[in-house]
């Protein structure tokens, strides 16, 4: 049996901090050996256990939305249905792209299951004031040891590995009138 680990997190529709998922040495040590000796306890003799924490794959979506041109609007009412919708998006992708309550049941970011077009597309066209989404790409974000942040070119696929589960990194949402 394997099992892997996903901390809990209190956010669901922002981004969720890397040094949330990623524990210390010690305490990721204290947890593997206190979930495995709950386990074996109650597991059938000849049951092999396999506990580890879940590798997490970051990424960025970069995506352009199309509202509806809005003349007889004063600017500053046109730019604020921009912003509204900006940050509907940024808050829809942050609450879909999520390890814990993500995913397309909301139960998690399921492992292993890719990131694909056809994914973000309906979600952000679902979006009050959005007339349609003209690009989605996606962009894998990757750390160094110190924390630097490597953002990859754009993608239009995310695949996962077995282990892993989909993080949200900071997402570019860019709102047009036409």
């Amino acid at each position: 049996v394997r099992l892997l680990i996903v901390p809990a997190v209190p956010t669901t529709d922002e981004l969720v901090p890397r040094d949330q998922l990623l524990l210390s040495p010690e305490v990721r040590r204290e947890l593997v050996r206190t979930v495995r000796a709950y386990l074996e306890e109650r597991c059938p003799l000849t049951t092999e256990l396999a506990v580890s924490l879940a590798d997490y794959r970051w990424v960025s979506v970069r995506t352009r939305l199309i509202v509806r041109a809005r003349p007889d609007r004063e600017a500053v009412d046109r730019e604020a249905l921009r912003a509204q919708v900006q940050e509907d998006a940024r808050r829809s992708l942050y609450r879909f792209i999520h390890p814990v309550t993500g995913g397309p049941d909301r139960n998690g970011w399921p492992f292993g299951k890719s990131l694909t077009m056809g994914d973000v597309y309906p979600l952000l066209q679902g979006i009050g004031g959005v007339e349609y989404v003209d690009e989605v790409r996606f962009r894998p974000v990757t750390f160094d040891s110190d924390g630097t942040v490597h953002v990859g070119a754009d993608e239009r696929l995310i695949r996962l590995g077995d282990t892993e589960v989909l993080c949200s990194h900071d997402h570019e949402i860019d709102v047009v009138e036409e």
